[in-house]
């Protein structure tokens, strides 16, 4: 234990450095000032201790040994993010500043870190994206701001000036406007049954009823409230991590309640009493997820979206990923007419301000902003099956076969799916097009 003692005006601490050795510092503060002077003694001791704890040379806690002790607290503490904060810390930061003392780091060197990553390459050879930029510094921030809480340093280093950061914004800046669906692509996605019927199933619970992956497959058939009026109900409060494979609340940790859109109503009605049990071999109970895999446990994000690419490739649409099917719902339903506060509630659930705590939404309003979206099943049957001659790589004919899908919204509009085999480079083809009237 230290002491504080007085010399020449001025108070001095003693203290045992990381080799047991006693040595004396000047506080630099006055006489009178003994308080500060021991707040300071104590917090140098801290740091003595913390860095013999964490194997730091000389009792300096360096950064690398520091961001160990913390990974492993946060991995404690359960932290859904942690293999992405040590993986960005393992490979942006500690090559740069690990080998530093932690109370040693300055504003300046995170300032220089920032703009090295401004300029470093990825993995792929190309410049670190500005998100994941901001991403590193988030998780550096973080680090320096705990070890504050642990009294290892007196004030974070993490100090910028406002243009350090690069700007919020996408490598490719045409990402965004290309990741929506348009509503005929989505129609096509939930309707044509060369899909499986439990994917377009999944596939309308984040199109048409605006869900994460992970809340779309932990939803359960307890969830569903289909007699509500005007619109059924489904109670997003959980959602599956696929990183723990685990159920957790959702991401914005506020449960809410979603109008069930009527077709996206038909489509369970019609899951529910036929296409679930032809999966399972059994009715569904209300404790069972109402897409599961076909074990019965939560689907697999990684073979969903392999599933989803394939799906998309089947229909001549561009390749995306499944989050933009959440982003199409919010698209859609605000160039229906939907207000952006009204539809936000459904969507994210209350903001967490105290003003939303102490709100809640009638249900009218919020079915109102869901049914501003305008989508429909493309239904019909087969009408006409024929052979007809088409020139094969052998000079032969081989058959075509072809169905005509009445438009739901335009009688005079159909649509023809079917499986052409035999084109003129001996080549087959399978699609769904849309066959509008000359005008």
């Amino acid at each position: 234990m230290g002491s504080i003692y007085e010399k020449n005006g001025r108070l001095y601490m003693s203290f045992k450095t990381a080799s047991g050795k006693w040595t004396t510092k000047s506080t630099k503060l006055p006489v009178g000032q003994e308080k500060r002077a021991r707040t300071m003694l104590d917090q140098t001791e801290q740091q003595i201790a913390m860095g013999l704890e964490l194997g730091a040379v000389d009792g300096k806690a360096t950064v690398a040994a520091y961001s160990k002790r913390w990974i492993a607290d946060r991995k404690a503490q359960g932290i859904r993010s942690i293999a992405d904060e040590e993986s960005r810390l393992r490979i942006h930061v500690l090559p740069e500043i690990g080998s530093m003392p932690m109370a040693e780091v300055r504003p300046r060197h995170i300032r220089d870190l920032v703009r090295h990553l401004k300029q470093k390459n990825s993995a792929r050879g190309e410049l670190l994206a500005p998100r994941s930029v901001r991403h590193i510094y988030a998780v550096t921030r973080l680090m320096f701001k705990d070890a504050i809480v642990d009294e290892l340093i007196d004030a974070t280093p993490c100090v910028l000036k406002r243009h350090d950061l690069p700007k919020k914004i996408d490598k490719d800046p045409t990402f965004r406007a290309q990741a929506t669906f348009t509503r005929e692509e989505l129609e096509a996605l939930i309707s044509d049954d060369r899909s499986p019927e439990e994917r377009r199933m999944l596939y309308a619970l984040m199109g048409l009823g605006g869900m994460r992956f992970g809340e779309a497959v932990a939803r359960r058939w307890r969830d569903y409230e289909p007699k509500l009026k005007p619109l059924g109900k489904l109670l997003i409060a959980s959602s599956f991590d696929v990183k723990t494979h685990k159920e957790k609340s959702v991401k914005t940790q506020a449960p809410r309640e979603m109008p069930v859109h009527p077709t996206l109503a038909k489509m369970l009605a019609a899951w529910k009493l036929g296409g679930w049990e032809r999966m399972m071999g059994r009715p569904p109970r209300a404790e069972d997820l109402i897409v599961p895999s076909s074990t019965g446990a939560h689907r697999n994000v990684n073979r969903g979206l392999h599933n989803f690419h394939y799906d998309l490739k089947r229909l001549g649409q561009r390749k995306r990923r499944q989050h933009d099917l959440r982003r199409t719902f919010i698209t859609l339903a605000r160039s229906g007419g939907a207000r952006p506060d009204i539809l936000k509630w459904a969507t994210h659930g209350p903001s967490g301000d105290i003003i939303d705590i102490y709100t809640s939404m009638p249900w009218e309003p919020l079915c109102e902003a869901v049914s501003c979206l305008k989508l429909d099943l493309l239904e019909g049957k087969v009408i006409q099956l024929k052979v007809q001659k088409v020139s094969g790589a052998d000079g032969g004919f081989l058959p075509s076969f072809s169905r005509s899908i009445p438009d739901t919204k335009n009688p005079e509009v159909t649509s023809t799916s079917g499986l052409s085999v035999g084109g003129a480079d001996g080549t087959r083809t399978r699609g769904l097009r849309r066959d509008r009237p000359a005008l």
